[in-house]
């Protein structure tokens, strides 16, 4: 599935220590409420990725994330 344009990657660390790379189709405006909408959720298990198969997207309380990580947008490759 790809992503539209203006999509950043994000990694969720749970407050139970699981951490939860996707990309966010909505997040809460406020921080005691609300939900987390990612797409394409990956599992972040002893630093390997690990899509959740047959998964498209996840609802993640926000009561349940510790912090969220901004991922850097991966640079283009030059095909010269």
């Amino acid at each position: 599935m790809g992503l539209p344009d203006g999509y950043r990657g994000v990694t969720l660390q749970l407050k139970d220590g699981r951490r939860l790379a996707g990309y966010p189709r909505a997040w809460p405006t406020d921080p005691t409420t609300g939900h987390y909408l990612i797409i394409q959720p990956t599992w972040i298990v002893d630093g390997r990725y690990e899509p959740a198969d047959r998964i498209t997207s996840m609802l993640i309380s926000v009561t349940d994330v510790a912090w969220t990580e901004f991922l850097d947008q991966p640079e283009e490759e030059d095909e010269s």
